[in-house]
């Protein structure tokens, strides 16, 4: 009983992180949804789509604000639920504890639980000691297999034998008369003797360690063999304290069918928040689905847009291309310096119509002139020219100009 008013407890929990974590896409975050929301828009390409070619339907916008509302509505009703689902899990919790403080139920729960614990951290150091033995055990079997390797080529296990055969060598080399090639063959198998000295010193030292590993597992064994006994010791007082709980429980029957009316209660109003909570789904993966649509259909009106555009810019661009070719035949079919030409024509008609046709007309006046006017002679003003200074005088004057001074006359003294 103790444990579904947890397992409860748990599920409320479970609620509130998955209401939670709707509730942070309800509101439409862009800094957390936008990015997917536009990998999954565009993972289509628009030509695969739409055919660009031809017209394309307009599709409206669907409505935040509507489908935020229908949810909203579905949102109301799971807090409903839940207030009514905290209404009956708080009815159980105080069944559960009313029982548990008016019998024995409770002290049996809380010695179990004790010796449960108790039992699971036996077995836990249990289970640190056999990985223990097994280490020992690998370190043992290495030394083990090292000392064989080492053996296996050695021909004494002694120092007491080498130091005989090296005895008994060097008394044969000493006593028996023998060729060059057998004394040195001799004398490098006594070299060989004096060298395996130091193998078989450490083989010894292997030993040592052999046998302090052996104590050590013997050791480790002892424990382990103790935490068994304590384990045992232990699932012995839990089954006792179980048998006379399940005692209790079966004559305990109080309240158990109003805990089970409970219970059916509670799983029932789980189970239409879970339909509450699929439509909220429902509701944002359609939103979400005329959404991708929308945006679609905008991306391929401004492909299509982009792919006019590009038509129409080539099309620009063939017709300047043909009208600066028609502008260039026209050129060449005019004559070369056609203006240069008629400038020169213009300039020399200017001249001759300015300076020569003038000159002429001049000296034709000139000697009329001459014949209608007499001369004069002594001319005071010989050398001389007339001379206009407002005409002839060019200068610059800004503004209106400084008034004349007005000059007023004195008046006379008064004669006495």
């Amino acid at each position: 009983m103790a444990e579904e008013s947890k397992e409860s407890g748990q599920v409320d929990v479970k609620i509130d992180k998955i209401n939670t974590k709707d509730s942070s896409v309800e509101n439409g975050d862009p800094k957390r949804a936008g990015k997917k929301h536009n990998q999954r828009r565009d993972e289509k390409p628009v030509e695969e789509m739409f055919d660009l070619t031809k017209p394309i339907p307009r599709v409206e916008r669907p409505s935040k604000e509507n489908n935020e509302a229908a949810i909203q509505g579905h949102q109301d009703k799971i807090n409903q639920l839940k207030e009514k689902r905290n209404v009956i899990q708080n009815d159980i919790q105080t069944l559960n504890a009313s029982n548990k403080l008016n019998s024995e139920i409770s002290q049996l729960r809380d010695k179990l639980s004790q010796l449960k614990s108790k039992k699971g951290i036996t077995i836990n150091e249990k289970k640190g000691i056999r990985k223990r033995l097994e280490t020992t055990r690998q370190s043992e079997d290495k030394a083990k297999n090292e000392k064989k390797a080492v053996k296996k080529d050695l021909r004494y296990s002694s120092l007491e034998d080498i130091d005989k055969e090296i005895m008994r060598l060097n008394k044969k080399q000493e006593t028996t008369s023998m060729t060059l090639q057998e004394e040195k063959k001799l004398i490098k198998e006594i070299e060989t003797l004096q060298a395996s000295k130091a193998t078989v010193k450490s083989v010894k030292g292997k030993d040592g360690d052999i046998d302090n590993l052996v104590q050590s597992r013997k050791q480790i064994q002892g424990e382990l063999k103790s935490k068994d006994v304590e384990i045992d010791a232990v699932q012995v007082d839990i089954d006792a304290a179980q048998k006379i709980m399940d005692t209790l429980n079966k004559n305990n029957t109080e309240n158990r069918d109003a805990r089970d009316k409970l219970y059916a209660s509670r799983d029932e109003i789980k189970r239409q928040q879970d339909m509450e909570y699929n439509c909220i789904k429902d509701l944002r993966n359609d939103f979400r689905a005329a959404n991708d649509v929308y945006y679609s259909h905008q991306r391929a009106i401004k492909a299509q847009q982009k792919l006019q555009y590009d038509e129409e810019k080539k099309q620009r661009a063939e017709e300047d291309a043909i009208y600066k070719k028609k502008l260039e035949e026209e050129e060449m079919k005019k004559i070369p310096y056609e203006e240069e030409q008629a400038l020169c024509e213009y300039l020399a008609n200017y001249l001759q119509t300015t300076y020569l046709d003038k000159n002429n007309k001049l000296s034709s006046n000139e000697s009329e002139k001459k014949d209608s006017v007499i001369a004069v002679k002594d001319d005071p003003f010989k050398g001389m020219m007339a001379f206009n200074k407002k005409t002839d005088e060019i200068f610059l004057k800004m503004g209106s100009g400084k008034k004349p001074r007005e000059r007023k006359a004195k008046k006379e003294k008064k004669t006495d």
